[in-house]
């Protein structure tokens, strides 16, 4: 509960930043999307191989208007396959892909960053895309993506992998698409630009597809889960959370056959009092993992509360027109309240790092 609280302390603290414009909390809304028909999309039998190895076998999944699905499973399950072959990008090797009345798909992966342009700007490669956005707009929502002041204006060529993939994804929130296909957007962004995609995709009026590892960015956005394993799919309807809960039952249930089959009698008091030091000896392992993960945030998160208060008297200072009869004086404050919001952004992305660290440990104690 404690790490659950400083989480949510934490994202109060980032809506509260403001960018270099008058819109405080960024929000964004989709341009509408046709209306297509009760069904998007259907897969009739798709298998897909590539040589000997076979990815996808027999599969038959179909979706309609209003669906919000997340693709999940382990890694070589499938899961990007299935997307580039509902997304139209990657052919079958049998089977048929069926298209309903009116469908417009937009596909959003990684390797889409090596695709734009690299003379033009992300505030380019978005006028080109923006129908009726205004270049305010769109400056407002490349400041989502962490692109702020004159970063608008840099080259796609000097950009890293991580601010391209950025510019990819701003662009497909432009998209009239009334079928999203999205391989792990969630990908190199920190958790506020997470919050704006999350934003935009609950107010979104169409349907979409999800290829993420990201339990937390899934949770309150899809209402269907496709499970892919062997080759197969299976469907959950539902949140991601009662999928989650119906894994954890299942889990339970298959542990106690197993552990029925095994045993065939009740466990004696001698493994009874084995298995208390085995779970014992995971708990202390688990608090040795995260301990130094928890003060390391910990530490960070008082750093930030220190610039916060620091940064709030500077724009104090800066807002009192008396600071400007002393120019040198202003030139100072100028110079502190920059460095002060740069300092804020790396340790907002150092907390984002050491978080998704205590969460892996904590997802693959959750598994075992």
């Amino acid at each position: 509960a404690r790490q659950v609280q400083s989480r949510i302390r934490m994202l109060e603290k980032m809506d509260r930043i403001e960018l270099e414009s008058d819109t405080g909390h960024i929000r964004f809304r989709f341009p509408p999307p046709p209306r297509p028909g009760k069904v998007l999309l259907t897969l009739e039998q798709v298998s897909k191989k590539y040589g000997d190895l076979e990815v996808l076998e027999n599969v038959d999944f179909q979706i309609d208007r209003g669906d919000r699905i997340a693709f999940v499973g382990v890694n070589g399950a499938g899961k990007s396959t299935l997307a580039r072959i509902i997304a139209g990008t990657e052919p079958v090797t049998s089977g048929r892909r069926v298209t309903g009345h009116n469908l417009v798909i937009a596909y959003y992966a990684q390797h889409q960053a090596d695709e734009l342009d690299p003379d033009a700007t992300p505030l380019e490669v978005l006028e080109r895309s923006s129908k009726e956005e205004t270049r305010a707009q769109l400056r407002t929502l490349l400041g989502g993506f962490l692109f702020q002041g004159d970063d608008v204006f840099k080259k796609i060529r000097v950009l890293s992998g991580g601010e391209r993939s950025r510019v990819a994804l701003a662009k497909i929130l432009l998209s009239s698409a009334n079928l999203l296909v999205m391989d792990e957007p969630s990908n190199h962004l920190d958790i506020r630009s997470k919050s704006v995609l999350q934003e935009a995709l609950l107010s979104y009026e169409g349907s979409y597809i999800i290829v993420s590892h990201d339990r937390d960015f899934l949770q309150p956005l899809v209402n269907k889960v496709a499970e892919l394993a062997s080759g197969g799919i299976r469907i959950f309807p539902g949140s991601f959370e009662d999928y989650l809960e119906k894994k954890h039952r299942e889990k339970q249930a298959a542990d106690s056959i197993a552990e029925n089959e095994r045993s065939g009698e009740i466990r004696s008091s001698q493994q009874e009092k084995e298995r208390k030091r085995e779970e014992a000896r995971k708990r202390n392992e688990r608090y040795r993992k995260l301990k130094p993960l928890r003060d390391e945030l910990a530490s960070v998160e008082k750093r930030i509360e220190e610039l916060e208060a620091l940064k709030t008297r500077l724009e104090e200072s800066l807002s009192d027109e008396a600071t400007y009869k002393d120019a040198e004086r202003a030139r100072e404050l100028n110079t502190s309240y920059k460095e002060t919001t740069q300092t804020l952004a790396g340790l907002y992305e150092e907390w984002a790092r050491i978080q998704e660290g205590i969460d892996a440990i904590e997802r693959e104690e959750a598994e075992r």
